[in-house]
């Protein structure tokens, strides 16, 4: 989570990077998320190569293949 005052200089962007790259290192294969349907970050997440694989009442649970 990014406090509202440190949004859209990067840090979700790099912290996702960094996540990803942690889990490859690690052996993880897959990565799951679950992301309100009102927040704007799923743009984040689609364009980092997560893919929406469910949608509830009050989320996208999203999923990257690594």
């Amino acid at each position: 989570l990014i406090e509202g005052k440190y949004r859209h200089q990067q840090f979700g962007m790099i912290g996702l990077d960094l996540l990803i790259k942690s889990a490859k290192e690690n052996g993880i294969k897959e990565l799951y998320d679950h992301i309100r349907l009102d927040n704007p970050s799923i743009h984040l997440f689609i364009k980092h190569g997560f893919e929406i694989i469910e949608t509830t009442n009050e989320y996208y649970i999203v999923r990257k293949i690594l």
